[in-house]
This record gives C-alpha cells, sequence and structure tokens, in this order.
C-alpha cells in the first residue's frame, strides 16, 4: 500500500510540473528583441579596453548618454521624412523637399558629430597603459558602426 500511495503522489507531483511549464510556455512573452551587438559589444569594449570599475561606470553613462543622442536624432528625422514621402499618396499636401533633405542631412552630420565625440570622451577616460588598446576598440566599433550602416542601406 505505501508504494502505491508513493506512485500517485510521484504521478501527482509530476502531472503538474507539467502542467506548470507548459503554462510557462504559453503565457510568457519574449520581451522587446535587443540589439545584441550593441550590448555585447559594450562588454567587449569594456574587456578591450581594460577598463577598471570606475571607467567601467562612465564608460556605461557615456554609451547611455550616446545612444539617447542618437535616438532623438533618429527620432527628428523619422519626423522629418514622414511626410516627405507621405506627400507620394495625396497631392493636397505640398512639402518643401529641399528643406527636409538638408536637415535630414544635418542630422546626419550631428549623429557623425556626436559619435566622434563619444569616442574622444571615451580616449578621455583611458590611463596611458591603457591607450594601445584604443585603437583594437575603434576597429571593431567601426566594423559594428558600418555593419550597421550596411544592414539599413540593404
Amino acid at each position: 500500500m505505501k508504494s502505491q500511495a508513493f506512485y500517485r503522489s510521484a504521478t501527482w507531483a509530476l502531472l503538474f510540473l507539467n502542467v506548470s511549464l507548459i503554462a510557462v510556455f504559453l503565457f510568457s512573452r519574449p520581451g522587446p528583441p535587443v540589439n545584441r551587438a550593441d550590448y555585447g559589444f559594450l562588454d567587449q569594449a569594456i574587456a578591450i579596453l581594460d577598463l577598471d570599475d570606475e571607467q567601467r561606470k562612465i564608460f556605461l553613462g557615456e554609451a547611455r548618454r550616446h545612444s539617447r543622442a542618437l535616438d532623438e536624432i533618429d527620432r527628428q528625422q523619422s519626423d522629418l521624412l514622414k511626410p516627405y514621402f507621405f506627400q507620394l499618396t495625396s497631392t493636397a499636401e505640398n512639402v518643401d523637399e529641399a528643406a527636409i533633405l538638408d536637415q535630414v542631412q544635418a542630422l546626419e552630420r550631428r549623429k557623425i558629430n556626436v559619435t566622434y565625440q563619444h569616442f574622444q570622451k571615451v580616449k578621455e577616460i583611458l590611463k596611458e597603459e591603457q591607450a594601445v588598446y584604443f585603437e583594437d576598440f575603434m576597429s571593431k566599433a567601426l566594423d559594428i558602426i558600418l555593419l550597421d550602416l550596411k544592414k539599413n542601406s540593404e
């Protein structure tokens, strides 16, 4: 009789475990997609540059500021380009194409300047013995930036 009670309890426990796992898979939703290249590169950059804890905090703060600045510029570009392209669907709205393209070009220039300043700040936080790693860091950073540009153009 004891073994029968054990098997009954084990059966109920396994059934509960299976139902719980199925519920987790059915009712949990994945979060927003994460650009793993960016996050992975932050970890790589910290390792490449051999940053200490204080430098790491500064570096991550600068990376967040840089990312927010680029997001804001992208938002501004999107706001400019929507009416530019939607004019194709409607003849009622006239848009100054040249002015919009000039503004978009100015925003692209600003992106480049913001990124250049970001890299300058990263270089400034390095100690003398870490400066030799900066070239490798820049090489990998530019590979990622140019890869993103290549993906966006395709």
